[in-house]
C-alpha cells in the first residue's frame, strides 16, 4: 500500500518497492553506472595508418615509444617535426617515435 507524506502545502505518495533486499538494488545500479564509465575509457583516438618499426627505437622521454624491429604501430598524428604520435599494437602505449624509424604497410 502506498505512503501518504504531508508537509505544509505538498502532498507526496510513496510506492513500496518490491526489492527484497535494497543494498542489491543499489548495487545494480553502481556496477551499471561503472559500465557505461568503462565504454567512455575505451574509446581510442581513429586509426589514420599502420605502420611497421623497421629500426629498433629506445626512448629519450616518457613521452617517447620503446620500438622493437617488427612492432606495428597505429598512426594518430604526423608532426610536421618528423615525429608521428601512435598507439603501439604490442603494449597499448600512446606515445612519439621517429618517422625515420617506421614504414608504412
Amino acid at each position: 500500500t502506498p505512503t501518504v507524506h504531508v508537509r505544509g502545502d505538498r502532498c507526496e505518495v510513496v510506492m513500496p518497492t518490491t526489492v527484497a533486499n535494497p543494498a542489491i538494488a543499489t548495487h545494480r545500479k553502481s556496477n551499471s553506472l561503472d559500465g557505461s564509465e568503462r565504454k567512455t575509457k575505451q574509446l581510442v583516438p581513429p586509426v589514420r595508418e599502420r605502420f611497421r618499426c623497421i629500426v629498433a627505437y629506445p626512448p629519450n622521454s616518457e613521452y617517447e615509444l620503446e620500438l622493437r624491429v617488427g612492432d606495428v604501430i597505429y598512426v594518430h598524428r604526423k608532426r610536421d617535426d618528423g615525429w608521428y604520435k601512435g598507439t603501439q599494437q604490442r603494449t597499448g602505449k600512446t606515445g612519439l617515435f621517429p618517422a625515420s624509424f617506421v614504414e608504412s604497410f
